[in-house]
């Protein structure tokens, strides 16, 4: 068991909320969207996927503010650097959300990574909903994720802040996506920040997946 599950075994929540721990693809993907499965390439080595639905997203993320002011609270990582640090929710505390969000992951995001990289298996992945806003943190500094190989972002609210987007040093900026949309890219060559949230508060869907291990494989049934 790593630090990172060490630690959050000892804050489990049992999420009561069938939706959002009994798979079902009809609400928890977003299959009406033509382009579901496909990718497009907004900046170079940077891309963008339909992913999860409206309605998931927003069930979502009303269940975790939910859970944590009843039981736990968004939380720094005490093991980042500061200037990277950003309120977040870990979905290690809660095991039911976090394994329908692999399946998730497996069954939607793994093939195009295959297709991409020619990563077929992943085994590990660190899921949480990060929140920034002007009172608390608006904004990060350009920085590497280390915590897996592939970065997936997913919005939560668009449309309820101002601000926002993630740059990509001297190459782009990808502005606020739609609900849902993956904008997703390799951890280790993307150097990147978030922007500033102006007014309102941006809550994103941030997972770090990690290359195979024979422990756990994200591919398999």
């Amino acid at each position: 068991m790593n630090i990172e599950d060490s630690y959050y075994a000892q804050k489990k929540i049992i999420c009561e909320n069938e939706k959002l721990t009994s798979y079902d693809a009809s609400f928890v993907i977003d299959n009406d969207n033509p382009n579901i499965k496909k990718y497009n390439e907004v900046i170079p080595r940077v891309y963008t996927t339909p992913f999860l639905s409206a309605e998931f997203c927003k069930e979502l993320l009303e269940e975790s503010i939910r859970l944590s002011t009843k039981e736990d609270t968004f939380e720094v990582n005490p093991t980042e650097v500061g200037s990277v640090q950003v309120p977040e929710f870990n979905f290690k505390k809660v095991p039911g959300v976090y394994n329908l969000i692999i399946r998730a992951v497996k069954e939607n995001l793994v093939p195009i990574f295959n297709h991409l990289w020619g990563r077929a298996k992943y085994y590990e992945a660190t899921i949480q909903i990060a929140n920034y806003s002007p009172k608390e943190i608006s904004e990060i500094s350009y920085h590497f994720d280390s915590a897996g190989d592939v970065s997936v972002v997913v919005p939560l609210n668009t449309g309820e802040y101002e601000g926002g987007g993630t740059e990509f040093l001297n190459r782009g900026i990808v502005e606020p996506l739609p609900n849902g949309t993956a904008l997703f890219f390799d951890s280790f060559t993307n150097k990147h920040r978030g922007l500033a949230v102006t007014k309102g508060q941006r809550y994103l869907l941030v997972m770090w997946i990690k290359g195979y291990n024979y422990s756990f494989d994200l591919t398999r049934e």
